[in-house]
């Protein structure tokens, strides 16, 4: 196998000497970081590394992050209502009808005695 060929990564597979090095080297700088900064700006250094990595490493971005925003977003499905809840939705806004039609009424009729009290008022006076 070419040199040009092999995976970068090959040396460092756990399990190697090169490995331990490396992750020993890793998690120490991790932990260095913890004690000197704190965990959140820790994990923000990591995150934004793992941005760079991820750039770096890209050789068309724009297909990538779109791969990336859509294992991440579900894709939106449209919704077909059953006949069941077609008539559900049928019940209830003819019940709502109903409803608005009682209330108006019953405004009309207060407002006819509100007229009719203004005028035995006036006929008392």
């Amino acid at each position: 196998m070419d040199a040009d060929n092999k995976n970068p990564f090959e040396k460092i597979k756990p399990g190697t000497k090169c490995a331990k090095i490396f992750f020993t080297s890793l998690f120490f700088c991790v932990s260095l970081l913890f004690v000197l900064i704190g965990l959140w700006k820790t994990v923000f250094v990591l995150l934004l590394s793992a941005v760079g990595y991820f750039i770096g490493s890209s050789k068309d971005i724009k297909s990538d992050i779109a791969g990336i925003i859509n294992k991440v977003t579900p894709q939106q499905k449209k919704v077909e209502p059953t006949e069941e809840d077609k008539q559900i939705y049928n019940r209830i806004k003819s019940s709502v009808e109903e409803i608005k039609e009682k209330l108006e009424s019953n405004d009309d009729k207060s407002e006819e005695q509100e007229k009719s009290e203004d005028k035995t008022d006036n006929k008392a006076e």
